[in-house]
């Protein structure tokens, strides 16, 4: 695996303090934060352990229970840690791959709060991350500044379904999760240095059937369609199933020569 990459895995904690108590080991959110910074904590399946402090982890735990997420009070150890810890993870299929890559230049579509954006920075990548909603984008940055060791990434507002959408230069990695548009995928090789890599998951048309969303076509994969996208390309991994409560197709995708 790539240094880098399991260094930026051991990163990962599920104690949360919301005070000022030096506790060893934990991602410090104050109760009043939480709700400004709720894409700072661990997905819904995971129960945040709150460090036993006083009545705010009380508080802190009440809170994020009527916010439906899973949370306890935990025992904890007093100390200062010296690394930046974090709650949240990025997509797990992308660090796979990640491990596998020399660091090179990515541009992240739809790159939506951040998460795989800072990840691939703090493992080595020079990243351009886009996206359309400039709260989105707030958030982003916001995560970059409190988590990322890495080179600064270049974040940016775009409309990535305008036809004239075009990347600054081709890259070596191109990321798109939770996103489809299906025009992009025409497009692909020529936004893609030789030997680049396309990296996506999104919701498939199964997904949709059980929770009723993404309600666009547009947005939503037939099962076995991903492969056929990108025919011009030469196919590493590609994955279709449930996981962690949805049902995606996963794929990696490298451009021949």
């Amino acid at each position: 695996m790539n240094p880098a990459v399991q260094e930026f895995r051991s990163r990962r904690t599920s104690l949360l303090c919301v005070d000022d108590t030096p506790v060893l080991g934990a991602v410090r959110i104050p109760v009043a934060d939480l709700a400004n910074r709720t894409f700072e904590l661990p997905s819904r399946a995971e129960v945040a352990k709150v460090a036993d402090t006083g009545d705010g982890a009380a508080e802190a735990v009440a809170w994020l229970e009527r916010h439906r997420r899973q949370a306890r009070l935990s025992s904890f150890e007093l100390g200062e840690e010296r690394r930046r810890l974090m709650l949240w993870s990025p997509n797990d299929f992308l660090l796979g791959v990640l491990s596998e890559l020399p660091p090179t230049s990515a541009l992240d579509l739809a790159c939506g709060v951040g998460r795989e954006a800072v990840a691939m920075s703090c493992c080595g990548w020079d990243v351009h991350a886009l996206d359309i909603l400039p709260d989105a984008l707030q958030r982003a940055r916001s995560l970059e500044s409190r988590y990322s060791t890495g080179s600064a990434i270049r974040w940016g507002a775009a409309d990535l379904e305008d036809p004239c959408f075009v990347p600054d230069r081709r890259m070596g990695l191109v990321t798109m999760f939770r996103y489809l548009h299906r025009p992009h995928f025409q497009r692909m090789r020529d936004w893609l240095a030789p030997g680049g890599s396309l990296v996506m998951e999104t919701f498939t048309t199964v997904h949709r059937a059980a929770f009723g969303r993404p309600k666009s076509d547009d947005h939503v994969l037939e099962p076995g369609e991903l492969p056929n996208l990108v025919d011009e390309m030469e196919i590493v991994r590609y994955e279709e199933g449930w996981r962690a409560g949805a049902h995606t197709a996963r794929l990696w995708a490298r451009v021949r020569g």
